[in-house]
């Protein structure tokens, strides 16, 4: 089983970093409509999110993730 699990693990690990991709895209466009209504104060989410831009392929290469 473990072959079975070092074989999907790039996969699996991808899917979740495409489905967190979108959320943090849908949260950097409802950031941009926050401040052209004029509210400033919240965070610049593109430099705490900016791991998750990474293209598929070096995401598939990663083994591990730093904080």
């Amino acid at each position: 089983m473990t072959g079975v699990y070092e074989a999907v693990a790039p996969y699996r690990q991808l899917y979740v970093m495409q489905v967190i991709r979108y959320w943090v895209e849908l949260l950097g466009s409802l950031q941009d409509e926050t401040m052209k209504a004029g509210c400033e104060d919240i965070p610049h989410f593109g430099e705490i999110f900016a791991l998750f831009y990474n293209d598929d392929s070096y995401i598939r290469t990663r083994k591990t993730w730093d904080k």
